[in-house]
């Protein structure tokens, strides 16, 4: 049986302005990379057992990932919406895989 857990600090991300004027366009520098999204944290679970035998071996494993579901964030698209006058910035936070379980069973001659 393992138990292994992983932290890291965010990643860095980029925050747009919610609105941006027809008139007015930005310097996308001016916001590259200006901010940090939340701390990644994981938990992970996995157990194996092995029979040998003279000629062959079984082994049965079963793997939690992020058994606490954690929504990691993987990062943010950007959405636009035309509106009068300018454009509606609308992030997209994109995460990355919830709780997991797999099993398997390996068979080796």
């Amino acid at each position: 049986v393992a138990i292994a857990a992983l932290w890291h600090s965010g990643w860095r991300t980029t925050r747009l302005p919610r609105f941006i004027a027809d008139d007015n366009p930005i310097d996308i520098l001016d916001f590259l990379n200006n901010d940090e999204l939340r701390e990644h944290f994981s938990v992970d679970v996995s157990a194996r057992y092995r029979w040998e035998f003279p000629n062959a071996r079984i082994e049965i494993c079963a793997d939690l990932s992020n058994v606490t579901d954690r929504q990691n964030l993987a990062g943010v698209d950007f959405d636009e919406e035309e509106v009068e006058g300018g454009y509606l910035i609308l992030p997209d936070k994109e995460t990355l895989l919830g709780f997991v379980p797999s099993i398997g069973i390996t068979l080796s001659f």
